[in-house]
């Protein structure tokens, strides 16, 4: 990136032929940075829409300065916003299409990212926490330096390279900068790779909400409530409690058993116990109860569950089966009546 601020400018002009290669790039770069070109604004939100919704974005991305869809419409000229972000467009579609298998999905000679366990990551310095692996290899590579992450860019069917990307997209701000660049063997093969571009149009699949390999079309995680339709409140809150506790005990354990918790192992942490906190003062509120905490209220909804159990399983041998016993109980219950009329009678005081 700091290569193409240098020989490009931070207000590069596209190049006159995209069309040629790429009429939806054309016609987005155009419309974008030249609102003068109103019969191209169609196209160009279309491509737009899918490089924000369909293209696959880290956690940060929201949260810089190109991240959001509107500040490139307000942008005066989001050339640069844009050559980022078709270029992460095309490796995608070139490197997800790849199945596991393929050579191709190898980033370099070196293959791909290859995560280490956490045991290992803990103990090694920032670098070996990294390792490539090649497709159909066990053989894993610790990450020495930075030149592992440099791209095979010999590749006919993807640009890997930002520059090279750029280089097909724009035109030199100034043009003694490029000759001084060109001295570097890499910005030169990248620019004349650049001058002979391959043909290149955005697809319209879904890359954002890609489902893993292995998953089937259907969620592997059920919420149905149909399998607890028949369970009572009390039940309910009973299980809810009981899973609460689990997801509490599990998280102190690592709290205590780990010096410093990652930042989104914090945030996890704190939504659940958020939450937790949420479910008992609304019990409290709807119930009229007044539980301190959730083992209060785990502790009762067990007694009542208990209670419950015992009380149907009486219920069931509660049957009389016969007239006569029908017979003696109404006998027993007229008896019963008959005594209860009669008055005490009252003690005379002497």
């Amino acid at each position: 990136m700091v290569k193409v601020l240098h020989v490009f400018g931070l207000q590069p002009k596209i190049q006159s032929d995209i069309a040629e290669w790429s009429p939806e790039l054309h016609k987005t770069f155009s419309y974008l940075t030249d609102k003068k070109l109103p019969q191209y604004k169609e196209d160009a939100m279309k491509v737009l829409d899918i490089l924000f919704t369909k293209t696959e974005h880290n956690s940060y991305f929201t949260k810089i300065d190109f991240g959001s869809r509107k500040r490139i419409l307000q942008s005066d000229n989001p050339t640069l916003y844009l050559v980022v972000l078709t270029w992460l467009r095309q490796l995608q579609q070139c490197f997800y299409e790849y199945n596991d298998v393929n050579p191709g999905k190898d980033w370099n000679k070196h293959g791909r990212y290859c995560g280490v366990s956490t045991k290992v990551a803990q103990n090694a310095p920032t670098l070996s926490n990294i390792n490539m692996s090649p497709v159909k290899s066990e053989r894993k590579y610790v990450v020495s330096e930075l030149s592992f992450f440099k791209p095979n860019e010999n590749q006919k069917d993807v640009v890997a390279s930002l520059e090279e990307w750029a280089a097909r997209l724009l035109e030199p701000d100034i043009s003694m900068i490029l000759d001084e660049a060109r001295k570097d063997k890499d910005t030169s093969a990248r620019f004349s790779r650049a001058k002979k571009p391959t043909k290149f149009s955005i697809t319209e699949y879904d890359y954002k909400n890609i489902a893993p390999d292995d998953s089937d079309d259907e969620p592997t995680i059920s919420t149905s409530p149909d399998k607890h339709k028949n369970k009572s409140n009390k039940e309910l809150l009973l299980k809810i409690s009981t899973g609460l506790l689990n997801i509490l005990t599990s998280a102190s354990k690592k709290k205590n058993n780990t010096k410093k918790l990652k930042v989104r192992e914090v945030s996890e942490l704190d939504s659940v116990t958020e939450t937790v906190s949420s479910l008992v003062a609304f019990v409290n509120n709807t119930i009229e109860t007044k539980f301190d905490n959730l083992k209060d209220m785990h502790e009762f909804y067990q007694q009542e569950a208990t209670h419950t159990t015992v009380h149907k399983k009486r219920g069931r041998f509660a049957i009389d089966d016969s007239d006569d016993s029908e017979s003696n109980e109404s006998a027993t219950t007229s008896n019963s009546e008959s005594s209860s009329n009669k008055k005490p009678k009252a003690k005379k005081r002497k």
